[in-house]
């Protein structure tokens, strides 16, 4: 937009008018000349559950449980975080150490949210979302990624290559399996001595349904 801007203040006006006169438009003008808008294409709608009341008492009931497991877990303080403040633990207490689980998904069909459209055309996009990358950890304040080098699996982190009909890897057995095969053993190894606080965020593939469990998605329409 700044450059046909420019281009109409130097190039056209001149031969129009025969001078030189700058600031005569603005870019929104240009844009408007154009046809173009510059928005974001929406696909779905989102809506917001975080105030819901049953998802604010869980949220209350959370914050209350992790506040006093914080007792009993080191804390770090400095500009880099390089100050360690040791848990003031009472006779026979272990140290608590939260170790947190992430993930995320690359998606084949991930496209820039926002793009050039006229006002009065629109663009046709595959609706699914693709073929993806997935990368999955478990972290803790102490040593970031959960990982050692003197065990057979020496990290919990995983890449995986999702196909378009292929299952989550992130399904709760696959996730249980990965916890106690691999993330509690090296957790030992790191942190002896010390129970750990395993922290999932709340998706659905940590949730799970009887094995005879109705569900619309596997049930036979005829």
């Amino acid at each position: 937009l700044r450059n046909l801007k420019f281009y109409i203040e130097e190039t056209v006006f001149p031969k129009l008018t025969g001078h030189i006169k700058k600031d005569t438009i603005c870019e929104k003008t240009c844009q408007n000349y154009m046809g173009f808008k510059y928005n974001k294409k929406k696909e779905f709608i989102m809506m917001d559950m975080h105030k819901r009341p049953d998802v604010v008492a869980y949220r209350n009931e959370w914050l209350k449980r992790i506040f006093e497991y914080r007792k009993s877990m080191k804390d770090f303080d400095g500009d880099m975080l390089d100050v360690i403040l040791e848990s003031q633990l009472k006779l026979g207490e272990k140290e608590l150490v939260q170790v947190t689980h992430d993930k995320c998904h690359f998606y084949a069909n991930n496209r820039q949210q926002k793009i050039w459209i006229r006002e009065d055309k629109d663009i046709l996009r595959s609706k699914h979302i693709g073929r993806s990358i997935m990368v999955s950890a478990f972290l803790c304040s102490c040593y970031g990624l959960l990982q050692t080098y003197s065990y057979p699996m020496n990290n919990c982190k995983q890449i995986h290559i999702l196909g378009i009909t292929e299952r989550s890897f992130c399904s709760l057995i696959y996730t249980n399996r990965w916890l106690v095969h691999q993330a509690i053993p090296i957790f030992e190894l790191l942190h002896s001595g010390c129970i750990g606080v395993f922290c999932f965020d709340q998706s659905i593939n940590h949730n799970a349904m009887a094995a005879d469990a109705l569900i619309a998605s596997k049930m036979n329409l005829s």
